[in-house]
């Protein structure tokens, strides 16, 4: 849905999200504008880090990037074959946790080329991570999403 100053509001359809039937209608056709002005720019639906779109560049191995290639990750999307091999993704987008995500689930299969500012949050978050394991602390809500 929007906000009436155009922000987005986006609610997970799970198994405690109620919701009660009207006869309201609107035209969705008016709204379709922003929406797509809106979602050209995200990467995911959480909200991003910053509004800034940056040039990203991923570099994923071949054999993953083959796995990649078949779903849809952003309008802007992009693969070019490299001379070693390997794929890079480029996309011009936000950076959100569904990014990071992303990146974090192919491990050492896909690499941040650009922007600094995304290299240094992964690096970051895997470090997190691995002290979880390394201190054997418990995760922590509030130290997870200080980034975001």
């Amino acid at each position: 849905g929007l906000k009436k100053n155009k922000g987005i509001v986006i609610f997970a359809l799970d198994k405690n999200f109620h919701f009660v039937l009207t006869n309201e209608t609107f035209n969705r056709k008016k709204l379709m504008l922003v929406y797509k002005k809106i979602f050209s720019g995200l990467y995911g639906i959480s909200k991003p880090i910053s509004q800034k779109k940056y040039h990203i560049k991923l570099e994923l191995t071949k054999e993953y990037a083959d796995s990649m290639k078949s779903f849809h990750w952003h309008d802007t999307e992009k693969w070019v074959t490299m001379k070693n091999g390997n794929c890079m993704l480029h996309l011009t987008c936000t950076i959100s946790r569904e990014m990071i995500g992303f990146i974090a689930n192919g491990l050492d299969k896909i690499k941040v080329v650009q922007p600094k500012m995304l290299k240094d949050l992964i690096i970051k978050k895997l470090r997190q991570t691995a002290e979880l394991y390394e201190k054997n602390i418990a995760p922590d809500e509030g130290r997870a999403n200080a980034d975001y």
